[in-house]
């Protein structure tokens, strides 16, 4: 398991995955990576 530490104000909790879901998790960031920073910018815009 690996463990993802929140940002301790309750803006997101602690979150644990399992190895293969942690090196998925790291594949689409690093595809939205490729995409530029436009991507976030857009989707934070949106919330």
């Amino acid at each position: 398991m690996i463990k993802i530490e929140g940002d301790g104000r309750g803006g997101y909790q602690d979150i644990y995955l399992c190895l293969s879901c942690a090196q998925e998790a790291g594949a689409l960031a690093e595809g939205v990576r490729e995409r530029g920073a436009g991507y976030n910018e857009q989707h934070h815009a949106s919330r």
